[in-house]
């Protein structure tokens, strides 16, 4: 398997020195474990490099492209992701915590931000349209994969099982398809099937942030992809979102399924804060910078982490955004970062055609409480393409 997937990032490097749509599309392909059915894993020595490897990619390749930098806007994007990387490594260093191998280890998540600086380099080069409806077909696979073990037909791949069910990689993926089938830049016929496929792949994804902030925000991207200018009637476009989730809201709130849900998600938001207890206590320690990119095996974490609980076992935590940046970067560092995708849905505002990564970079703030969407791949991945998109094209 390791010569398979080395063989395969060969022919990724040579896809983004030479054809970059390629490139993406084959990158997705192998982060999503080749739709899960083999794994992507090369680990040698016990340290599994895959995942660095083809983050790596992306950055040293981008290097060719670099005179396709003109503007502004891209470059200080890079530079930030860049900053942000290189204080997150340099941080427990500095504080006496842990080595640079132990950085560098710690730093895995946010090099797939790699994959964001090769795309805005190569953003007037890619094909958006095919990445866009590559990542759609995926997630009628999610969907189609969720319902046939949903009614018991176990169709599994491998690496999707997670107990007696499955859980695909990037479900981030459904809610942005559900999005872009609904924006102004999508010509996909049969919408309402896909619509509720969607929506379906969603709720028995079992992320409810996903599901709760998609219903509420799809009522917007209705009305963006009827190319309604910004000067139409506030009143108009309340009316048309509001009253129906207000109508969904009486009926679903009344419902068992609700009842079930939210009894579910009470459980799960009290597990959460007791697993993320002792992060705070680490966290107030450090509150105004964080700790970087901190290792488990930090002699100074591991006096506090609960080895018996995989859940606790380091101050890094996909199930809480706000936390795990908090800890990675402190307060200040915290709303600094922020500001990349605030300043991208200024931008996205200026054109209509890219509501799509608008209206999703905004869900990602509200899912962002309860699964750390700009932390982890499971949206960095999303992130970057929205942000290459939105940069592409873009005035000198």
């Amino acid at each position: 398997m390791i010569i398979i997937n080395i063989v395969y990032l060969l022919l990724l490097t040579s896809w983004a020195l030479n054809n970059p749509t390629k490139f993406v599309i084959g990158y997705l392909i192998y982060a999503n474990s080749y739709f899960g059915l083999l794994a992507s894993d090369i680990l040698i020595s016990n340290i599994e490099l895959g995942t660095f490897l083809s983050n790596l990619i992306p950055l040293l390749c981008s290097i060719k492209y670099r005179n396709n930098l003109k503007d502004k806007v891209s470059k200080y994007l890079i530079v930030a992701l860049l900053i942000f990387y290189v204080y997150g490594l340099a941080k427990p260093i500095i504080d006496g915590y842990q080595n640079i191998i132990m950085s560098i280890i710690s730093s895995k998540a946010y090099t797939f931000y790699f994959l964001a600086i090769y795309l805005v380099t190569t953003k007037d080069l890619i094909d958006f349209k095919k990445i866009f409806n590559f990542i759609f077909y995926t997630s009628i696979y999610y969907s189609i994969l969720y319902v046939l073990n949903k009614v018991n037909i176990s169709i599994r791949p491998p690496e999707y099982i997670k107990g007696d069910g499955i859980q695909c990689q990037y479900d981030s993926f459904l809610t942005f398809s559900l999005l872009y089938l609904h924006s102004p830049i999508c010509n996909i016929k049969n919408k309402n099937i896909y619509t509720v496929s969607l929506l379906v792949g969603i709720y028995i994804g079992d992320y409810f942030s996903l599901l709760a902030s998609s219903i509420i925000l799809l009522p917007f991207m209705y009305i963006l992809n009827k190319n309604w200018k910004r000067k139409t009637n506030i009143i108009i476009i309340l009316a048309c979102t509001i009253i129906p989730l207000i109508i969904f809201s009486h009926f679903f709130l009344e419902s068992q399924t609700y009842k079930d849900i939210t009894e579910k998600q009470s459980l799960a938001l009290d597990s959460r804060d007791i697993q993320n207890e002792f992060r705070w206590l680490l966290i107030e320690k450090e509150y105004n910078w964080g700790y970087g990119f901190i290792h488990q095996d930090s002699h100074y974490i591991s006096l506090y982490i609960n080895p018996n609980n995989q859940y606790m076992q380091s101050l890094s935590f996909i199930d809480s955004g706000y936390t795990d940046l908090m800890g990675k970067f402190g307060l200040y560092g915290t709303i600094l970062f922020l500001l990349i995708p605030l300043y991208m849905i200024g931008i996205g505002f200026r054109n209509i055609e890219k509501s799509v990564c608008l209206i999703l970079i905004i869900q990602f703030f509200a899912v962002n409480i309860t699964w750390s969407v700009f932390t982890y791949q499971v949206g960095i991945i999303i992130l970057s393409i929205l942000y290459s998109f939105i940069l592409s094209n873009q005035k000198k």
